[in-house]
């Protein structure tokens, strides 16, 4: 989702978990404030929220069933 609305980032730098870690990307906070008020966002959001709501109802199933 990052690199689709952002792209590349604006810096790399090092890992501070460990240098064997890949590189942290960086971008700046106006670039994400734009991405995240954009439309493809909110779709974005929206469509997390069906799977996480789809997801909730499929534990809820099973618990049942389990019962």
């Amino acid at each position: 989702m990052i690199k689709a609305h952002l792209g590349k980032a604006d810096e790399q730098r090092s890992n501070p978990n460990g240098p064997l870690r890949k590189p942290v990307n960086l971008y700046r906070i106006e670039r994400v404030h734009v991405a995240e008020a954009g439309p493809a966002s909110s779709d974005m959001k929206k469509q997390d929220e069906a799977v996480s709501l789809a997801k909730r109802a499929l534990q809820l199933k099973k618990s049942r069933h389990a019962t």
